[in-house]
């Protein structure tokens, strides 16, 4: 596989992610209080068993691929840190303080989990990620501190590929641990949590020829996805060390189907929907929580049913942010920073 067809791959992987991302912001299951479709329950179930994994995965890959091409110093240290202060922090700050204004002076009287409107609580809403109005940017603080863990942990030009393979057998550990755990300041259960899955992308780049070699084998793709839909339908185990080990084991197998399906299309130059999201896909996830909140308000006033509001909050979630985007970006340059321009 040439190198711009694994570019190619990489970019079909993050409009693909970021597209199940939505898929699942859009089927609440527990808030609306009405009985959960079985059609939502099928497809929420499949999205959440590897979307965020999925979304980790590609960070790490991206990540090793950046980092092998700096030298290790202090000052790229600091440049390092100010890039991703500037692309994960100010976003996750300037939108949370949005969603949190928004939801104080208007929205408050139909949120699920209303804000306080007090500067502590608006504290609080920033270092514990769950509590922020827009739950969704969770992810945000997670892979800034995902980032500098990997960059400090990673801190030499040839790292050992063992050093690598012992990492993830730890990160695996910490991750399983995180299950028993409940740290939400800055979600530090979160960032144990999907470590793990962050080290599995550096791996994947690091063995990128061989990866690629292999989920061209249709013996092997056949094998992984059937074997991936085969534990979407099994029973669910509670807890326990089974329980963690099948759902990694689940989200370890939609990672490598993502692949599987990014690498056929990259192959004969497929890209995802027709390219229309790439190079926007975390506008996207930024900015789709306000459109997504604000149609689930019809539903909410009883004004169409659950189908409906889905599709709603779905497709509104690309014709808003696509076009608010790309005015930002070229009319009012001073807010790209705000959104990770």
């Amino acid at each position: 596989m040439q190198n711009d067809n694994k570019i190619a791959c990489i970019t079909f992987l993050q409009s693909f992610a970021v597209v199940l991302v939505v898929a699942g912001h859009c089927l609440p299951e527990a808030n609306l209080g009405d009985t959960f479709p079985l059609w939502a329950s099928i497809l929420h179930n499949f999205v959440y068993s590897f979307h965020m994994p999925l979304f980790f995965a590609i960070a790490g890959y991206l990540f090793s691929n950046s980092f092998k091409r700096q030298s290790i110093s202090i000052k790229n240290f600091k440049i390092f840190i100010r890039s991703k202060l500037k692309r994960i922090i100010v976003p996750y700050i300037s939108i949370g303080t949005l969603a949190y204004l928004l939801k104080v002076f208007i929205f408050n009287k139909f949120a699920y989990r209303p804000c306080m409107g007090s500067f502590v609580d608006f504290i609080k809403s920033i270092l514990i990620p769950w509590d922020n109005p827009c739950a969704y940017l969770w992810f945000l603080p997670t892979i800034f501190f995902i980032y500098i863990l990997g960059y400090l942990i990673l801190n030499k030009n040839n790292y050992n590929k063992i050093d690598l393979f012992l990492w993830m057998i730890f990160s695996f550990v910490i991750s399983f641990l995180s299950n028993y755990t409940d740290i939400g300041w800055l979600n530090i259960s979160g960032i144990f949590n999907y470590l793990f899955y962050f080290f599995m992308g550096i791996l994947f780049f690091d063995f990128k020829e061989i990866l690629f070699k292999y989920l061209s084998n249709q013996g092997l793709i056949v094998f992984i996805i059937l074997l991936f839909f085969e534990l979407q339908i099994l029973p669910s185990l509670k807890s326990g060390f089974y329980h963690y080990f099948l759902n990694c084991l689940t989200a370890i197998l939609g990672i490598l189907f993502s692949f599987i399906i990014a690498n056929y299309c990259a192959k004969r130059d497929i890209k995802f929907l027709s390219g229309i999201i790439d190079g926007l896909y975390y506008q996207i996830y930024l900015l789709s929580w306000f459109f997504i909140c604000g149609a689930r308000l019809f539903y909410q006033m009883h004004l169409v049913n659950y189908p409906t509001v889905s599709l709603i909050m779905f497709i509104s979630s690309f014709i808003f942010p696509i076009p608010i985007t790309l005015i930002i970006k070229k009319y009012i340059p001073k807010l790209k920073i705000f959104i990770g321009l």
